[in-house]
């Protein structure tokens, strides 16, 4: 042991006993405190750092294994050894007793003072190891919190609108940190490139090397003009990477696609990755977009594999496609530990299907990995991810109100007016802009100071999505924050008195959710796998300001 000094608390009501303790651990490595009844020895406890714990069992005012009970309140793994005299019965009933503990040990009263000085000495280094690594578990746990906000911080918004297309995805780490890359890149307004990566192994080497294949991507993008992109290119300059620079440590299965939106064409090549999943929104109908099976082998796994030109898939899409990327990992969910048949593929094509058809893009990772919790693959093996891209629909800006806001105030502000103008054009309504600018304000503002918390990040943006109806607009929400239940519906005059009464005291907060339901009495909140949405109707005050927009 070392010089310092431990902490030793002996509990006995015969004062002989506490004597012999005391003076069997003069002049060591033991700091002695003594105590002849438990609350002495309770209050002591309390007060100081103890490294052990000595204690009678049998005694007048409570027995050693109700003040075994009390210390448990206060720690759970410091040692605790029981000095006693008792004879066991047949049935080793005291000794079963003493070890229903996992840190209690024994000690017969006609010790030595070697055998007490070897007991302690056992018990306490095993206390100093548990805490020990009690400390490095907790480092760990902080380092790993610390890389799990940097990898995401190096991920895109898990929702994207442009002039052109729009996604999102949804990311799910097994253990905090994942191997599972996804990169956007726009290259122009009407093209971009995403790569969609599966790390071979776990936890921080996966990750790791997925922060550098991020990198290399970003430089390849600066140094080479966009025409010289192609994704067999691409593979091949990974594959050196992985090779060289990793030492062949790791591999990487690859999905690589260059979509150009301006003339409704994609590249991509496959390297070992699972293909992409391509659907119709206007009848939910599947195509295969790769029939031949192009494709190669992860990179990084064979030196001198060669990424071929005639590998690369080419396909012409139609405007309403909907293109679905996944991690092998979606596929090895389970509904139980020991599942190893994972999602049934084709329910979730079945699933997908039916998403596409009913839904914005932007809902639908959230709303199939949801599904699949309903039906019971809830216990994932490993990091997957899922990812949906679009092109714009070209109602977008005509009929469709479509933004992605950043968590901020001056944002938030930005987007509500241009929402009010929209509909005021649109729909010809200042009565109904006006009121659609106040109760989305408020609602945002919720979402920004009670749902996102105190720490936002960039990557923490809201989605609003405006559409014409008959009696107003439907107005639905997005975000990722803290979910909170709507509560149950107050009548109006309550939302009316409510109001008043903040309006009295002046309230700057508590405002927001009231005053929604005045505009707007039905609101609807579900919480879709990660994704909090919000559908609200705001409606004509009444009739002219319908036949005000109709004219």
């Amino acid at each position: 042991m070392s010089d310092r000094k431990y902490n030793v608390l002996v509990l006995d009501d015969e004062k002989f006993i506490l004597l012999t303790v005391s003076a069997c651990l003069k002049n060591g490595p033991f700091q002695v405190t003594t105590a002849d009844h438990a609350e002495q020895a309770l209050d002591a406890f309390k007060q100081k750092r103890f490294d052990a714990v000595l204690s009678d069992i049998m005694m007048d005012s409570v027995d050693g294994f109700k003040f075994r009970d009390m210390i448990r309140n206060y720690n759970k793994r410091i040692p605790i050894i029981f000095l006693t005299s008792l004879m066991d019965d047949i049935d080793n009933s005291l000794i079963n007793q003493i070890m229903k503990d996992s840190y209690s040990y024994y000690l017969n009263k006609n010790f030595t003072r070697t055998s007490l000085l070897e007991k302690l000495d056992q018990v306490v280094r095993a206390y100093q190891a548990q805490n020990e690594i009690s400390q490095l578990e907790k480092k760990i746990e902080s380092d790993l919190e610390l890389a799990a906000q940097v990898q995401t911080a190096m991920l895109p918004p898990w929702i994207r609108f442009t002039e052109c297309y729009e996604f999102s995805f949804i990311y799910r780490p097994l253990f905090k940190i994942s191997g599972d890359l996804f990169e956007w890149i726009p290259i122009d307004p009407q093209s971009c490139l995403c790569v969609f990566g599966d790390i071979s192994g776990h936890g921080i080497h996966s990750a790791l090397t997925m922060t550098a294949v991020q990198s290399i991507l970003k430089q390849m993008i600066t140094i080479h003009a966009p025409d010289e992109l192609r994704p067999d290119r691409i593979l091949r300059q990974l594959n050196d990477f992985f090779c060289e620079k990793l030492n062949m440590c790791s591999y990487m299965t690859c999905l690589i696609g260059i979509w150009n939106f301006r003339d409704n064409r994609l590249i991509y090549h496959n390297a070992g990755h699972p293909d992409l999943l391509c659907f119709h929104a206007g009848n939910g109908e599947w195509f295969d977009p790769n029939p031949r099976k192009r494709g190669s082998l992860p990179v990084g796994m064979l030196r001198e594999a060669d990424y071929l030109e005639s590998n690369n898939v080419e396909l012409e899409f139609a405007d309403d496609t909907v293109f679905l990327a996944h991690s092998d990992g979606l596929w090895d969910i389970g509904t139980h530990p020991n599942d190893q048949a994972g999602v049934d593929v084709k329910t979730f094509q079945q699933l997908a299907s039916a998403a596409v058809k009913d839904n914005y893009v932007v809902e639908i990772p959230f709303r199939l990995s949801g599904a699949l919790e309903q039906i019971g693959y809830d216990t994932p093996m490993d990091d997957y991810s899922l990812f949906a891209l679009k092109k714009l629909s070209s109602e977008v800006g005509r009929t469709i109100f479509l933004r992605q806001i950043p968590p901020d105030m001056a944002s938030i502000d930005r987007a509500t007016q241009e929402a009010a103008e929209f509909i005021e054009k649109q729909l010809h309504s200042e009565e109904l802009a006006g009121r659609v600018e106040i109760q989305l304000s408020e609602f945002l503002v919720n979402i920004f100071k009670h749902g996102l918390g105190n720490y936002k990040k960039a990557t923490d943006v809201i989605a609003v999505l405006i559409r014409g109806v008959e009696e107003g607009v439907n107005v639905t929400v997005l975000d990722r924050g803290r979910f909170w239940e709507n509560g149950d519906e107050d009548s109006t005059e309550e939302v009316d008195q409510l109001l008043a009464e903040l309006s009295r005291k002046k309230a700057e907060s508590g405002r927001g959710i009231p005053l929604i339901r005045k505009l707007s009495p039905q609101i609807s909140r579900r919480h879709l796998c990660g994704l909090n949405e919000t559908i609200f109707t705001v409606k004509y005050e009444n009739a002219e300001g319908r036949e005000e927009r109709d004219r």
